[in-house]
């Protein structure tokens, strides 16, 4: 099982963070026997000091862009929110110790490295959109958000709650169509990039609402929405992590013949259950 990082190896040396949901779900249209995920189940199991057997895997196209002041859109309902988490922990660190992402383009699959900046660097927004189904139970790292945007590491923080009692029911996606006009500004007109972790469903909703949100706000034909996020993807300002089981074969087979070698997703790692699936 694949799962995203949810660290800053500069923040975390010699760690490796994960936020993991325990899979348990229903065949039969719910009304089967429970099924319990295998390597979520596992790793709930596990004591500390207990040893993982994983390996660690590279993605060069998710991560914060070399230019630290472009605008950052992150959205991640759920667990999601974990390459984001490592985000936020990179630009407290790097706010910390006056530093900033910035390297000479060496070609697409070049990884920025952290190199120190004698001059204060201008920071772009870093702006979060986060979903789950209530603030007391799901809101996971709701203390964290909050101390990073007190220290700088989170310029805004949009949540949207799917089963709050006395609440609407809310989803990123309407976040997203509400917030057009701050969104078209950070993409269009300042160049911002867009980042997407979660569910393959999620990612296509939120891949349509977005296109949505600019033809609204610019006043565009849908043809040259669509045509200018696809740019988005394959000028690598738009990025995704996604997980399920559901494959877009056509994009997928696309992609790896123009990029081979470049993975999609996030750095992540894989872990191996004491079962020996994968």
């Amino acid at each position: 099982r694949f799962y995203s990082i949810s660290s800053s190896p500069q923040a975390h040396p010699g760690e490796i963070h994960a936020t993991v949901a325990v899979v348990r779900f229903k065949k039969e249209n719910g009304q089967g026997p429970v099924h319990n995920g295998v390597c979520s189940t596992w790793i709930e199991s596990l004591k500390p000091g207990d040893m993982i057997p994983c390996s660690v895997r590279h993605a060069h196209s998710f991560h914060m862009p070399e230019d630290p002041s472009l605008p950052v859109i992150m959205v991640g309902p759920g667990t999601g929110i974990a390459p984001f988490r490592s985000f936020w922990q990179q630009r407290l660190f790097e706010k910390k110790n006056k530093l900033t992402n910035k390297v000479k383009d060496k070609g697409k699959n070049q990884r920025p490295t952290t190199l120190s900046k004698d001059k204060n660097s201008t920071w772009g927004p870093l702006t979060l959109y986060f979903g789950c189904r209530s603030s007391e139970h799901d809101d996971i790292y709701k203390h964290e958000t909050s101390h990073a945007m007190r220290e700088g590491g989170l310029d805004t923080v949009y949540t949207a709650f799917s089963r709050e009692p006395n609440v609407p029911k809310t989803y990123v996606q309407d976040l997203i169509k509400k917030n057009a006009s701050e969104i078209y500004d950070m993409l269009v007109n300042k160049g911002g990039h867009f980042f997407v972790c979660g569910d393959v469903s999620m990612a296509d909703d939120v891949h349509t609402s977005l296109e949505n949100a600019l033809e609204a706000e610019g006043k565009q034909h849908d043809n040259d929405t669509k045509d200018f996020v696809q740019n988005m993807k394959n000028n690598g300002i738009y990025h995704e992590d996604i997980f399920g089981i559901t494959l877009r074969t056509k994009e997928t087979t696309d992609r790896a013949r123009q990029k081979r070698g470049t993975l999609a997703s996030g750095s992540s790692f894989e872990a191996a259950a004491v079962t020996g699936q994968k």
